[in-house]
């Protein structure tokens, strides 16, 4: 799946849906590493663990990004 495609399901997905790192990463234009390693900094957006899979709630990343907008408006 390309780039554009994950993009475009991160932004078509309901608020609610449970996103893998691929999609939310694509969503926010950064790595999944880059996830990954804020999950263990604790440092990201909220996820859950489905029998060891990462999935990440839409609004919890939309939430996350706006309070980071929040704290750079001048």
């Amino acid at each position: 799946m390309s780039d554009i495609d994950l993009v475009k399901r991160f932004w078509e997905s309901p608020n609610e849906a449970l996103l893998t790192s691929p999609v939310v990463a694509a969503g926010r234009n950064c790595s999944p590493a880059l996830l990954e390693r804020e999950r263990w900094q604790k440092t990201g957006p909220k996820y859950v663990k489905i029998n060891s899979r990462v999935f990440y709630r839409k609004a919890d990343v939309l939430a996350w990004l706006h309070e980071r907008e929040l704290e750079g408006a001048a």
